[in-house]
C-alpha cells in the first residue's frame, strides 16, 4: 500500500527534521491503513447482520443502507443513500393503514430512542407488505451533538405465522381441526357474559 506524501523537506536539511518526518510519515501510514482496515471490517459486519440497517443524517438524508434493509426496502443500495427517507421508507398500522410517524425523523425530532407500535407493514418499493419491528437510536458525534439516527428492523412474518400456528393448536383439536374444549369454555363465558 502506498500513502500520500505527508511534507516534504527543504535542502539544507538537519538530521532531526528528517526523522522527525519519516516518523510522521510511517504513523499517518499506520493510522490511514488502520482505518481502511476497520472501514473493510465495519463493511463486513454490515453486510452479514440478518437484520436491515439503515442510518440518515439529522436532516433525514439516507447515509448508510445495508444489503438486507434495501432488499426488505424493495430498491437498490445506490438508489436509497442520498434520498430523504421519508421518500424511501413508508410504514403504516397494518389494521387501519393509518400511515405511521418515521422512526428515525421521529428519533432525531424527539432527541431519544423509539420503536414503532406492534403490527407496522413496511410499505416496500417493490409493492410488497412486509410486518416489521424495529428501534431507532440517535446518532452522536464527538462533541455529543446528535448526528443523524440508526434504525435496525427485521421481517416478522415467520414470527407472525408461528404466534398465529400456536393460537390456532391451543383452541383447536389437531387432528380434526375442530374448536376445542378450551375455546368452547372461552364462547360459553362470552356468550352468558
Amino acid at each position: 500500500q502506498q500513502t500520500e506524501p505527508h511534507g516534504y523537506l527543504l535542502k539544507p536539511f538537519e538530521d532531526r527534521e528528517l526523522r522527525l518526518t519519516i516518523e510522521i510519515a510511517l504513523y499517518k501510514h499506520r493510522m490511514e491503513r488502520q482505518l481502511r482496515d476497520n472501514e473493510r471490517w465495519l463493511g463486513a459486519v454490515l453486510r452479514g447482520i440478518g437484520e436491515g440497517v439503515i442510518a440518515s443524517d439529522v436532516q433525514g438524508i439516507v447515509r448508510l443502507v445495508n444489503p438486507v434493509a434495501a432488499d426488505l426496502i424493495g430498491r437498490s443500495a445506490v438508489d436509497i443513500v442520498g434520498r430523504p427517507i421519508a421518500e424511501v421508507f413508508t410504514v403504516v398500522d397494518a389494521q387501519t393503514r393509518a400511515p405511521l410517524p418515521n422512526p428515525l425523523l421521529q428519533a432525531i425530532g424527539e432527541q431519544k430512542s423509539v420503536t414503532l407500535p406492534e403490527r407496522a407493514l413496511l410499505l416496500s418499493g417493490d409493492g410488497r407488505e412486509i410486518p416489521i419491528d424495529d428501534s431507532a437510536a440517535l446518532i452522536h458525534d464527538s462533541r455529543s451533538r446528535i448526528a443523524g439516527a440508526v434504525l435496525v428492523f427485521r421481517d416478522i412474518t415467520e414470527r407472525l405465522r408461528a404466534e398465529q400456528q400456536l393460537r390456532h393448536l391451543a383452541y383447536h383439536d389437531e387432528l380434526t381441526g375442530l374448536p376445542n374444549r378450551a375455546l368452547f369454555q372461552i364462547l360459553t363465558q362470552r356468550a352468558v357474559t
